[in-house]
């Protein structure tokens, strides 16, 4: 509740007490979720270093318990923080990385996440035209399953889109838009994955 009214610092003290706890259960499942939402909280307030050490930190035991939604959610969130520190190869191998599990776990949520940040790499990569007819399918799928986006990834995809509405003209802006909210999600997913950006395999963790 804490976070969601923006009172970091208070969020923040609850969840250091949640994992002394979870830390005196053993509950590792438990540490992982609080790191990662320790995490969140730093890369709301943009502290990407301190965001990174935690979601590595929750990485980790995600990966010693092989809880593929787990790892695909920090994944992704690690994918995020590299995307706004310019490191733009290592954002896509890992949100690649993270939306081959989400698909493989049918979580819709997860896979339009992961569309939209794949569309922020593209962009910044040149590929205005895949960019666009991502962003906008991660955007159809947000309404259709009436996905409220959390403040950060709010941003972020607000940022590629004013991004990529400045480097195109509307008409072909609004004809790939349109395209992107008719596109399969398959077609959508595989047009993510044309190109091999370094991801790790499930099975590498």
């Amino acid at each position: 509740i804490a976070e969601l009214r923006g009172d970091y610092p208070q969020a923040t003290a609850l969840l250091e007490e949640s994992l002394v706890l979870r830390q005196e259960t053993g509950d590792q499942r438990g540490r992982a979720s609080t790191l990662n939402a320790l995490a969140e909280i730093a890369r709301f307030q943009g502290l990407h270093q301190r965001a990174l050490t935690l979601y590595e930190e929750s990485l980790a035991i995600c990966i010693r318990l092989a809880d593929k939604r787990c790892i695909a959610g920090v994944r992704h969130n690690l994918g995020q923080v590299a995307l706004h520190l310019g490191r733009y190869n290592e954002a896509g191998a890992l949100l690649q990385d993270s939306l081959y599990l989400y698909r493989e776990l049918e979580h819709i949520e997860g896979v339009a996440l992961c569309l939209a940040g794949l569309a922020a790499v593209f962009a910044a990569n040149g590929e205005l035209k895949r960019a666009v007819v991502l962003l906008s399918k991660s955007e159809a799928l947000f309404k259709n399953n009436r996905v409220v986006l959390a403040g950060a990834d709010q941003a972020a995809c607000d940022r590629t889109l004013s991004a990529l509405r400045e480097q195109l003209e509307p008409l072909q802006f609004d004809n790939l838009w349109a395209t992107g909210q008719t596109l399969s999600l398959d077609d959508a997913i595989a047009d993510a994955l044309h190109r091999d950006l370094g991801r790790q395999t499930y099975q590498q963790c």
